[in-house]
């Protein structure tokens, strides 16, 4: 018996259980552009329960998939060729659509409201009439968040992902347009909550945000309700699902609702959504950092009170 014709149909049996998912041919050029930013009502801003996001993220989630594990679908936001077009969650061309590169221009002025991207800081006005968020880095940690947002912020821009310009700037009170005894208290208390200068101008970050209006955490899972533009389940996009691997390669250990951001852009009625990654200081290992801390000592004193 010649074993030829049994190897060659268990050769065509293996190449044919090897294909993950049949070819596409299609009598049309694969999509380029989403075209997913046409005008919307001003969607609703989500504020979520930080408790129920983590409950959810940590521990309703593992459970439910290691219970009833799935295969994860195709993602659903690739063209016929498998790549990800355009759309307002990424773009080739995302540095030059931005103002990302147009660094802040003080001196700044104070803005009501508390800050999103990075938790404690102020919201204030440059002179060109633009906002920005200022935040400080962690008092043991000086300059290390701060670069660390700067750089990734590029690098993340340059992989084709919507972010706010962040700049790591010394400033002073010289650069703050100050009207009252509130807004110099708000000052110094903010550059007494970081790390102490080595000389008279303290170092901060400035993030360009809110771009538009700010709508909250970008939801992880599910479709905005309110955005008509968001057609594709979130756990489905291959823009989110990769920024695991990315995001392990940048040295992040999180990205919680300030890492996730969504932007109204545009006139009320007649602007769309954007899908922003911001809140970037934990990146490049800033936040694996861990200075030891000194022992606690106990005194023969506290010792004999114990034992007695």
């Amino acid at each position: 018996m010649d074993p030829r014709p049994t190897a060659l149909a268990l050769a065509l049996v293996g190449c044919a259980g090897s294909i993950v998912r049949p070819a596409r041919f299609v009598d049309r050029p694969p999509i380029l552009d989403v075209a997913d930013t046409g005008p919307i009502p001003l969607p609703r801003r989500l504020d979520p329960i930080k408790e129920a996001t983590l409950s959810t993220a940590y521990v309703e989630r593992p459970l439910v998939e290691a219970l009833d594990p799935t295969r994860p679908p195709d993602a659903g936001d690739v063209n016929a060729f498998d790549d990800v077009p355009r759309s307002s969650w990424f773009s080739p061309d995302a540095a030059a659509e931005s103002d990302a590169a147009e660094p802040p221009a003080p001196p700044f002025r104070l803005l009501p409201g508390p800050t999103v991207t990075h938790e404690g800081g102020l919201a204030a006005m440059d002179a060109r009439g633009r906002q920005f968020e200022l935040w400080r880095d962690p008092v043991d940690r000086p300059e290390m968040a701060t670069g660390a947002a700067a750089a990734t912020s590029r690098i993340l821009r340059a992989l084709g992902y919507y972010t706010p310009g962040v700049w790591a700037r010394d400033l002073s009170k010289a650069d703050f347009v100050l009207h009252d005894p509130a807004d110099d208290a708000a000052v110094e208390a903010f550059f007494k909550a970081g790390p102490h200068p080595k000389g008279w101008r303290f170092r901060v970050g400035v993030t360009r945000w809110p771009i538009g209006t700010d709508l909250g955490p970008t939801p992880t899972l599910g479709k905005r309700a309110d955005d008509s533009n968001d057609r594709v389940p979130h756990q489905d996009r291959r823009t989110l699902r990769a920024l695991k691997p990315i995001f392990g390669w940048l040295g992040m250990t999180e990205a919680g609702a300030a890492v996730l951001r969504d932007a109204y852009v545009g006139a009320p009625g007649s602007g769309h959504v954007l899908h922003y990654l911001a809140g970037l200081g934990g990146a490049l290992g800033a936040d694996a950092v861990v200075r030891p801390q000194p022992l606690a000592t106990t005194t023969p004193t506290s010792r004999a009170a114990t034992c007695g």
